[in-house]
């Protein structure tokens, strides 16, 4: 059994993990202009956007309040801190610079806390999304400031890299949950389940944590006085969608619904989906449009395995799996078209046959045991266009 530590050591082991959470304290001159409107008795607006760390549980504990909570405890009981929340679980870089214009900075958002490290890949894609995130809330006329986030699973893996690199570039605030958090662990002096319920979620210690990490980064930019941010050039030319259109799925003008019915949906950010009827003659959906980029926003989890063909003007084009990581729907954006010219195709969604007499060995049965079984159809939830790129 291992031995208690003490109040001093726990004392000790908060301080070391508060201390290496802020890995790049960045520019602080709009921050400390925003702090100022707190001093003032002015309300400012706090963003966060998730794929995780802020996640509302099941008992209304989020890391959401915990960071509210704290910054008032700071900054004086009477700040008027309001926020807004795009805080959507298994979701990428890609699916937040889809909905940031109309979820997060049509509310002018003061500061926009970002969280996407767990569920990017490493795809160029994603790089030029997170990107556009950052730079589009950075060119904003009230001029906020924006917060990178890297979280962490349990086992300490996140697709940090590259954010951390786009961060610095643009001398932004890193928040390293990974580097606060696990030297601890591997040293022994705490455990990991004291700071996570699974692989994903934390508990309410692990929340207050990455609240006071936030916390701290406000703490410690109150102390130094920035010179005027500038903007630098943009790191990837061809950051993605820049200007981009949603439409909902129940709202799609199609040419054909074919095999698929539209429905309501459950989903907090999409009311309507378009939704696949087996046992039919497996007629693809399909709608013409002129764009230049052309999303489809197609929930994945581990109760999914259909895959949909994507032809654009008759041409299979790509696939799409609904297989994810997640137990629960977490929506992605799937780049189905891309062309420098805003051209005008006919896109087709069909579901790829597979043979149903796929034998089960013993194996593929004893795995079935640990592995939930797909058993939900294939949907969709909107499309997501550009009609022009502009790199500024």
């Amino acid at each position: 059994m291992p031995t208690p530590i003490s109040k001093n050591d726990i004392h000790s082991v908060n301080k070391a993990m508060v201390s290496r959470s802020l890995t790049n304290i960045g520019n602080t001159s709009r921050i400390n202009k925003i702090l100022n409107k707190v001093k003032n008795g002015e309300q400012i607006t706090v963003a966060f956007m998730s794929s995780s760390a802020f996640i509302e549980d099941e008992g209304n504990h989020s890391t959401v309040k915990e960071t509210v909570e704290m910054l008032k405890d700071f900054l004086g009981k009477k700040s008027d801190i309001k926020t807004v929340e795009l805080c959507v679980g298994g979701s990428s870089s890609r699916f937040g610079n889809i909905m940031l214009k109309k979820k997060v900075l049509s509310y002018n958002p003061d500061i926009v806390i970002i969280d996407y490290a767990v569920f990017d890949k490493h795809e160029q894609e994603e790089r030029e999304a997170f990107e556009t995130i950052v730079r589009t809330c950075l060119e904003q006329e009230n001029e906020p400031q924006v917060i990178i986030f890297l979280n962490s699973k349990s086992d300490s893996n996140s697709k940090q890299d590259f954010m951390e690199q786009i961060a610095r570039y643009y001398n932004l605030p890193i928040i390293n949950a990974t580097n606060a958090i696990f030297p601890e662990i591997s040293s022994g002096r705490t455990r990991q389940e004291e700071f996570f319920i699974d692989n994903l979620n934390y508990t309410d210690k692990g929340r207050k944590a990455i609240a006071s990490y936030i916390t701290n980064y406000f703490k410690s930019a109150l102390k130094i006085k920035g010179t005027e941010y500038i903007l630098p050039i943009p790191m990837y030319p061809n950051s993605v969608m820049t200007d981009i259109k949603l439409i909902e799925a129940g709202n799609i003008h199609a040419d054909n619904d074919g095999s698929f019915v539209r429905e309501n949906n459950d989903n907090a950010f999409f009311k309507t989906k378009v939704k696949y009827l087996k046992n039919t003659q497996n007629m693809p959906f399909e709608f013409t449009l002129g764009a230049n980029d052309i999303y489809l926003i197609v929930p994945t989890s581990k109760l999914r395995s259909e895959v949909a063909e994507i032809f654009i003007n008759g041409e299979k084009k790509t696939e799409i799996s609904t297989n994810g990581e997640t137990l629960f729907d977490a929506p992605q954006s799937f780049k189905i078209f891309s062309s420098n010219n805003a051209d005008t195709v006919k896109i087709s969604i069909k579901i790829k046959e597979t043979s149903a007499n796929t034998e089960t060995t013993e194996n593929q049965e004893e795995q079935d045991v640990l592995t939930p079984v797909p058993q939900k159809d294939f949907e969709f939830w909107g499309i997501a266009y550009d009609i022009k790129k502009q790199n500024k």
